[in-house]
């Protein structure tokens, strides 16, 4: 396939290649012009084509030969003085940049960078050009492809037209880099181990600063270096990474010490300041944890219940499942809980067990809240019959001092017939302690009956005068379990005295 010397000239024009250029350089010219074409969203009539004679040109150029005496020559036209003649300096500068050209042919990269370099340094705009091309395609160590942009900067006219084509070449480039190196990038950092290979590989996919950041936080997890982690979360926190700001916040919980539990409520009023309702689970978790100075757990509950409200649309999230665990089980733990307090336990539960079905955690606090909300209820009603028989009485004995007063002619305001007193006695309660350092409170007498509460040493509990003898020779007393006396619980004499 040949082409005329006047067909050469159009061609040129075509693609910008001028005498200065070598097959290289040409070539990259046409490559440039022809991925830019591609990278067109929707391709008119002229664009297909351009691209079949870009296709065409690509073809052309492998046999077309450049400088004087065919492809190629030792001798480049552009060291050639207007007389003919040659000068000595720019013919070494010309044959260094050959020689640059032959040794990126054989991949022979630090070499081709050095001699650039050196070319470029002594004003040699053409070395310019082929240092971005190489920063541009991953063969320069420790450049990342945006740094392309300032040697294209430097290259006169051809370093413009390849600046031009830069950005839609980077998202191509971006993307096949990313099918070629992705899933080898996730081996090397889900092993978290061979930092050099991360480094290759994020040099060689030039995603950008974000990204490299992001994966090595990644990597630095997986590797178990909390130190490098929290940095390269920093680091992302500082370029305006939002999500940074609650992966630091998850980092500090998990640690769950009394310093990282200080800067996880601190990263919860960052995310507060962002609107952002995470903010109310990071406190709540702060607050729940034994190992925090402002340990909580009614207050917990609170913030729970606000990030429960705020993402009621998300009730299949690990969060908002692990949310509503919590704040069942601080009720249930709640000695005092109602029974309304203790329904909307019973109702969160479920929502964890519907979202983690084999969960045998949660489906023994369904069975125990559901117990203990029993017992409540029944404790309640109790109390609502005590209440109406009292009322009973009280009205029962108004009336008949009623009618009392209205047979003897005493006036209501008057005083009770001589003789008549008024009598209080103090019903006496038995007080028990607690003699050891915890003591099992059960549902009935005898440890067959599952364990509804526990007492510490020297905690006391009132008896209700009820107590039974077991096989075992013990002695079980039923005793209040709160001061207003609504529920009831059973204890050994083994662990109290009184």
């Amino acid at each position: 396939m040949s082409v005329s010397t006047g067909k050469w000239t159009e061609f040129d024009q075509r693609y910008g290649i001028t005498t200065f250029d070598d097959k290289l350089s040409a070539t990259m010219k046409v490559t440039n012009y022809y991925n830019s074409l591609m990278s067109k969203g929707e391709q008119s009539k002229e664009d297909k084509e351009n691209i079949i004679r870009a296709r065409v040109a690509l073809m052309l150029l492998k046999d077309r030969s450049f400088g004087k005496g065919g492809s190629n020559t030792t001798f480049p036209l552009s060291s050639a003085n207007q007389d003919g003649t040659f000068d000595a300096a720019r013919l070494t500068r010309d044959n260094l940049y050959i020689a640059a050209i032959s040794f990126i042919k054989n991949k022979k990269y630090p070499k081709a960078q050095s001699a650039l370099m050196d070319l470029a340094e002594k004003g040699y705009t053409r070395a310019n050009n082929l240092l971005g091309y190489m920063c541009e395609q991953g063969l320069m160590d420790n450049c990342d492809r945006s740094r392309a942009m300032e040697f294209y900067k430097k290259g006169g006219p051809e370093g413009q037209y390849l600046l031009e084509g830069f950005e839609s070449r980077q998202s191509e480039l971006k993307r096949a880099a990313g099918a070629m190196y992705g899933s080898q990038l996730e081996d090397v950092k889900q092993a978290g181990r061979d930092t050099e290979e991360l480094e290759s590989l994020l040099n060689k996919m030039g995603q950008g600063e974000d990204f490299n950041l992001r994966t090595k936080a990644e990597f630095y997890r997986n590797a178990g270096d909390d130190e490098q982690y929290e940095y390269y979360l920093h680091e992302l926190l500082n370029r305006g990474d939002e999500k940074a700001t609650t992966a630091l916040a998850d980092f500090y919980v998990e640690k769950n010490t009394k310093q990282s539990l200080v800067k996880a409520e601190e990263t919860a009023k960052a995310l507060r300041k962002m609107g952002d309702s995470y903010a109310d689970f990071i406190q709540g978790s702060c607050y729940v944890s034994n190992q925090s100075s402002n340990y909580n757990p009614e207050k917990a509950l609170k913030f729970f219940k606000k990030y429960l409200a705020a993402n009621s649309d998300k009730k299949s999230s690990d969060k908002y499942l692990t949310a509503a665990h919590y704040s069942a089980l601080i009720v249930f733990n709640d000695q005092k809980a109602s029974a309304a307090a203790l329904t909307e336990a019973l109702d969160m539960a479920k929502e964890v067990k519907k979202g983690n079905p084999t969960d045998g955690n949660v489906a023994g606090l369904i069975n125990d809240i559901n117990d203990r909300l029993i017992r409540v209820k029944a404790a309640n009603r109790k109390k609502t019959i005590k209440m109406v028989v009292v009322l009973a009485i009280i009205l029962g004995a108004a009336l008949f001092i009623k009618s009392l007063v209205k047979k003897t002619g005493v006036d209501a305001g008057g005083m009770l017939p001589t003789g008549k007193t008024e009598a209080t006695t103090q019903e006496e309660v038995r007080i028990f302690t607690v003699s050891v350092d915890a003591a099992n409170i059960r549902s009935g007498a005898g440890k067959s009956n599952g364990v509804i509460a526990s007492g510490k040493r020297g905690e006391t509990f009132a008896a209700t005068g009820n107590e039974e003898q077991t096989s075992g020779g013990s002695t079980w007393y039923e005793i209040y379990l709160d001061d207003s006396r609504t529920s009831t619980g059973w204890v050994s004499d083994k662990v109290v005295e009184g």
